[in-house]
């Protein structure tokens, strides 16, 4: 079962063998390509899954910095949670799947890691749906 104290312990997994920041990790991956291009205003991003050896992510270019790298985080969510659908987008209409759910759980977790790696962390924006579910998991042993 892929709850909250699951992905806890896999991002902080993936932080002790990557790194928290999530441009590192998503470089470090040799299986992932990763751009960034405009995508229509109701798609923040999407992860494609082609096969073992090769998957996309793609961000939404034209948004906020906090948003662009929640969305990073989001889809690095689904290749570290093994979701294999061939395409997962992120939008406003697929926030109510399972596996978009779990994304934005380790999103959220390892979007505040990363948040509270810096000196002044009070000065990020934490975007909505973060907001919705931190409260969630930093209440889950």
């Amino acid at each position: 079962m892929c709850n909250a104290n699951y992905i806890k312990k896999l991002v902080n997994k993936i932080i002790e063998k990557y790194d928290v920041n999530p441009f590192n990790i998503v470089n470090s991956l040799k299986r992932i390509e990763f751009n960034a291009q405009p995508l229509t205003k109701n798609i923040n991003g999407f992860y494609k899954y082609i096969s073992l050896n090769q998957q996309i992510i793609v961000i939404n270019s034209e948004l906020n910095k906090a948003e662009f790298i929640f969305t990073l985080c989001h889809e690095l969510g689904h290749y570290f949670l093994e979701h294999k659908n061939t395409l997962l987008l992120n939008s406003s209409f697929t926030m109510n799947l399972k596996e978009e759910y779990q994304a934005d759980l380790f999103a959220t977790y390892l979007y505040y890691r990363y948040v509270k790696s810096f000196e002044d962390n009070d000065l990020f924006y934490y975007p909505s749906r973060a907001q919705e579910l931190l409260y969630k998991l930093l209440n889950t042993n």
